[in-house]
Order: C-alpha cells, then structure tokens, then sequence
C-alpha cells in the first residue's frame, strides 16, 4: 500500500513539474518577446508598438459607458463595437483604464495556463512530437497579436473552454451559459450557440427549455447592441495586409487592380464557397445524424472552436489575432487524434501554414490565406463527419472518433 501511494505521490509532483516547466518556458518566451519588441512581427511589418492597446480602449470605453451610458454607440472619439454587458461588468467590478497593466498581464497569464493546460496533455497522451507541434502553434503569429495588445478574445476563448468542460460532463445547461455569456461580450459566439441549442433539440436533451430561455435572451442582449453599432462589422481587414476572412480574395483583386470591382468579387467568392459546401454536403446522409455523446473534452473543443472559426472566417469579421481560435482547433486535434487518417494531417498541415503565414507577411500572406480557406474546407467536412454518415463509407478513420 504504502508503495502505491508512494508511485502516486511521485506521478503527481512529476505531472505538476512538468507543468511548471512549460508554463515557465511559454512566460519566458513571451517576456522576451515583449522586450525584444515582438521581433517576429516586425519582420513582416506587422508590429505597430501597441502593447495592452485592445485592453485600454475598452476600458476607456467601459468609463465613456459610465458617463453617456448607450450613446457610446453613437459616439466617433469614444467607440465601441460589442456587448454592452463586459462594460456594465468592468464598471460594477471597478476596473479603469488605469488598470491596463494588471488586466493586460492577466490575459497573458490566462493564455499561457491554457498554452500548458493542452501541451501537457498531448504530451502525456502522444509524447514530445505532440507538445513540440503544440508550441508551434502557441507561439505563432496570432497568438502574439493577441496577447500583444491584450485583446478581450483571450475572455471569449476562455468562455469558450469552460463551456467545453460543462459540456463534455454532460453539465449542458452551464454550457449554454457560458456560450451565451461568450455572444452577449462579442456577437460571433451567438451561431456557436444557436448550433449547439439545434444539436440540444434534435438529440432531444433534457431541460430544452431552460436551454430555450438562455439562448433568447442572450439573442436579444446581442441584437438589442448589434442595432446600434455604427457601421458594419466584419469588414475583412485591419487596412490592407490584415486580411482575414472571406473576403480576403476580394481585397487582394483590388489591390492587385481597381478593374476589380471588391463587392463584385466578393459575390463571385461567396458562390464558389457556396458550391464549394453543397459538394461537400452531397458526400454525407444528412437525413441519420449519429449525435455522438459529447463526453470527450478533446471532440467538444474540436466542435465548439472548429464551428467559431469557420463563423469568424464566412462573416469575415477582422482581424488576424481571430486565428488564435483556429489554433485551439488545432491543438485539440493533437491531444485527440494519433494522426491515422489523410483529412487530420492536411488540417494540421494547412492550419499551420496559415497560423504562421497568414498575417502582413508580404507575398507570403497569401500563401497563409489560400492554406486557410483550405484548412476551413476541411474542418467543414471534419465536422459534418463526426455527425453524419457517408453516404459512400469510403473512409478509413473518423477524425473525431
């Protein structure tokens, strides 16, 4: 006895050393980053010294929000474009623009517990291969704008997985929560949860209506906001080089030539993509979904943040640090799946090309944006796999089984 509880001590320090040893060496990374001034970025000329700069300007809108309440929609020197209620949070808490440090070092520290939380596991389940590609995905390009500039998707992404967790332990109605709490900060959670709650009613889930209820409010605090929002978002672009999203061939055509009309050949895109998916869609049996058991945490991220992504990318909504979802996809993958089947290795493949090319990276950009609409093609039929039957079951392995 005695010796077993021995073994067991031991698993458990070596596990929290091993810990400790990855998150230190994510931090250090990304100190030096910080005081190097992101020397990775500014080789492709996409570092704009803009440290915790995301941070500031909604905590300075959060104290406008104070003073003019809803009219900051309205307003031009004090702007905002989401959710009402993460101001109403950050003034009942107390948070100030003054504050930027404290809150922008939090979100690093949030993202580097993640960054350790999933490299362990692969580690532990697949060996060094597996947490060797995980850093490479958690020191890409995108997870560097995010943390740079202390960008509040780092709370999305974090809402996202704590909704994965309640999910996976078959706690449905806190997933929806948190997806709702997720859309009510930053609207393009809201198709994530309207998917999750169509899922909740065709696999005839318990307490639907508690489900119900969660998901029209949070609609309503989402549209109640969207219809005061200056503008439109999703323009596809942080200025030319930020391109993300589908509309990324159309600002490259303009770019390229004036001759090319953008809205033109955004509506050519949109019919091609179209086309594209109702392919895609022949190949399965849609009429026999499997509604596999969400009690895998690795398949729930897969689905959750595979279906954020492919949001993020058709409503083009800007800008390059949104991979950062595409990276958790990817890093799910690796803490799921040995890798058997050709569909999990051209995802990986075209995912990293594009978490690493597909930000201002001159020429080199557009091979990241045609690797990432590629990686979207496939995580659209990844996902459809894991639900519904081929209609000629010509594969060998399911990527999520």
């Amino acid at each position: 006895m005695k010796l077993v509880m021995w073994k067991l001590h031991y698993k458990s320090i070596k596990v929290l050393f091993t810990h400790l040893i990855v998150f230190t060496l994510f931090y250090l990374f990304y100190e030096l980053n910080s005081y190097l001034r992101y020397p990775f970025l500014r080789v492709g000329d996409a570092w704009f010294d803009r440290k915790f700069d995301d941070t500031y300007q909604v905590l300075n809108s959060a104290k406008c929000y104070a003073t003019i309440g809803r009219s900051i929609y309205d307003q031009i020197t004090c702007s905002y474009l989401y959710g009402s209620p993460l101001l109403d949070v950050i003034n009942l808490i107390g948070v100030s623009p003054m504050n930027v440090n404290f809150v922008g070092e939090l979100f690093l520290y949030i993202n580097i517990m993640i960054f350790t939380f999933i490299s362990v596991r692969a580690y532990n389940k697949f060996g060094i291969k597996r947490i060797l590609l995980c850093v490479l995905i958690f020191i890409s390009p995108p997870f560097h704008y995010l943390i740079e500039r202390g960008n509040f998707d780092t709370l999305i992404i974090l809402m996202l997985l704590i909704s994965c967790i309640f999910i996976s332990r078959g706690k449905l109605i806190f997933g929806s929560i948190f997806l709702g709490i997720a859309s009510a900060i930053k609207f393009y959670t809201l198709p994530v949860l309207l998917v999750y709650l169509l899922y909740l009613k065709f696999s005839k889930s318990k307490h639907l209506k508690f489900h119900l209820a969660i998901g029209i409010i949070t609609g309503l605090i989402v549209f109640r906001d969207y219809l005061h929002i200056r503008g439109i978002l999703g323009s596809g672009t942080g200025g030319y080089g930020g391109t993300f999203g589908l509309k990324s061939i159309a600002l490259y055509a303009n770019h390229l030539s004036t001759y090319f009309n953008t809205t033109l050949v955004f509506l050519v895109t949109i019919l091609i993509f179209t086309l594209v998916i109702f392919v895609i869609l022949f190949k399965f049996s849609l009429r026999k979904p499997r509604f596999h058991a969400l009690d895998s945490f690795s398949y729930v991220i897969q689905l959750v943040f595979g279906l954020q992504i492919v949001i993020c990318y058709l409503i083009t909504i800007n800008n390059d640090y949104r991979l950062s979802i595409l990276g958790i996809f990817l890093s799910a993958l690796l803490i799921r799946s040995p890798m058997n089947s050709g569909l999990e290795r051209n995802i990986l493949i075209f995912g990293l090309i594009a978490m690493w090319l597909s930000y201002p990276s001159w020429i080199l950009q557009v091979l990241g944006d045609i690797s990432l609409v590629i990686a979207i093609f496939l995580i659209i039929n990844s996902i459809l796999r894991a639900q519904f039957k081929p209609r000629v079951n010509n594969y060998s392995n399911d990527s999520f089984e």
